[in-house]
C-alpha cells in the first residue's frame, strides 16, 4: 500500500519502497566469503536510456494485459546482452504499475461453465460428435442463461488470471 495524492491509499499489490529483485535478477560478487551487491552506476548513460525506454514501454502498454506488457519487455530485451539487468529494471518499474481485472465475475463464469460441462461429460471440441456435448454448445447455453454472447462469456472465462489483468496506470517518473 502506498500513499498517493491527497492521502489516498492505492493498492499496487506491494510497497513501492521495497521492490525486491528475485535471486535470478541479482548481480553480486563473492570475495573472501563475503557477498557484495554489484550496483548499476546511476550516472550510466546506457542504463539511463534503458530506463527511459522501459518507462516508455510501460506507458505504451496502458490498457493492455500483463502478458502483453511482459512480451513487449522481452522483445525489447531480447537483442541485448544485458538481458538480466533490463529484466531487473522492469521488475522495479513494475512496482509503479497498477493492474485491474477486466471481468471481476470470471470465477462465477467458470463455475457456471464447468458445472454445465460436468453434467455433459465427456465434452468434445467438435459439434456433432456422438461422444458427448461440444464445448461451443455449452458456452452458448450458459451465455444464453446469463444474457450474454458466447464470445463474451469465453473471453471472461479466465480474465482474472494474473497475465490477463490489464495495466490501469503507471506512476513512475518519466525521467530516471
Amino acid at each position: 500500500m502506498t500513499q498517493g495524492a491527497r492521502n489516498t491509499v492505492t493498492d499496487t499489490g506491494h510497497d513501492r519502497r521495497w521492490a525486491m529483485l528475485t535471486k535470478d535478477l541479482l548481480r553480486y560478487r563473492i570475495d573472501d566469503g563475503r557477498i557484495s551487491p554489484a550496483f548499476l552506476d546511476p550516472g550510466s548513460p546506457r542504463y539511463s536510456q534503458s530506463a527511459r525506454d522501459l518507462i516508455a514501454i510501460f506507458g505504451e502498454q496502458i490498457g493492455k494485459t500483463l502478458g502483453e506488457l511482459e512480451e513487449a519487455i522481452e522483445k525489447y530485451a531480447a537483442s541485448r546482452t544485458d538481458h538480466r539487468i533490463l529484466r531487473g529494471l522492469a521488475k522495479v518499474l513494475m512496482s509503479f504499475a497498477e493492474f485491474e481485472t477486466r471481468r471481476p465475475d470470471s470465477a462465477a463464469i467458470r463455475d457456471a461453465v464447468f458445472e454445465r460441462a460436468a453434467g455433459s461429460w465427456p465434452v468434445v471440441r467438435r459439434k456433432g460428435s456422438p461422444l458427448g456435448a461440444d464445448r461451443h454448445s455449452i458456452l452458448e447455453e450458459v451465455a444464453a442463461r446469463a444474457g450474454r454472447a458466447a464470445a463474451q462469456l469465453e473471453e471472461g472465462l479466465y480474465a482474472d488470471l494474473p497475465e490477463r489483468r490489464s495495466l490501469a496506470s503507471f506512476a513512475a517518473r518519466r525521467e530516471p
